[in-house]
Parts: C-alpha cells; structure tokens; sequence
C-alpha cells in the first residue's frame, strides 16, 4: 500500500484518505502507509511529497527498497551490488523451485 500511497501522492493526489479507490483499503492501512512514508522522509509533516519522495517514485520498487538502495550508493560499488542481489531477493515471490524427484528423474 505504501508504493500506491507514493504513486498517488507524486501525481499531486494529496488526499488520499479521501480518494475514492474501487476497493477502498482500511483507515489504519493507509494511515500506517502514510507514516511509513513519512519515516523515509518521502513526506513532510503536512503530508506533502518531498523530493526524495518524487525519486522513490520513480523507481519500479517497494520505497523502503529504493530508500535502501539509494544509501547503498553512498557507501560504495560494492555495497551496491550486494545490494541489488539483497532486492532482487526480496523483491521475487518465491525464489525457491520445488523439484520432484519426477522431474530428476526425466
């Protein structure tokens, strides 16, 4: 919820308690959202997107992935390389195949 909170407020949708969703998610999910953006420093106080907010959106990843990554860069090259196998782990469903012993045996 916290990437759709990002992609409405960085296409100036500043009320998103009030936006009208075709499912409408809970208050208290939104709301946790919200302080999760402001946590990252996405937004302000007030609620308004930051320019750190604008560049997390920008980015095809959680903000916490992107905020994660964008600190690995400040580190070093190889701190972001470790860093992008990490998201590229955490960001799969299921990274782990399931192979039967049928499928050894063909």
């Amino acid at each position: 919820m916290t990437s759709t909170v990002l992609t409405l407020k960085s296409m100036r949708i500043d009320d998103v308690l009030g936006f009208d969703f075709l499912e409408k998610p809970d208050k208290e999910t939104l709301e946790y959202a919200l302080k999760q953006l402001y946590l990252l420093d996405a937004i302000d106080k007030d609620g308004t997107l930051r320019t750190l907010g604008s560049v997390l959106s920008t980015f095809p990843l959680e903000p916490t992935f992107t905020k994660s990554l964008l600190a690995a860069c400040y580190v070093s090259k190889q701190c972001v390389s470790d860093m992008i196998k990490l998201l590229s782990v955490l960001s799969t469903e299921n990274i782990w195949l399931g192979i039967s012993r049928q499928d050894e045996q063909r």
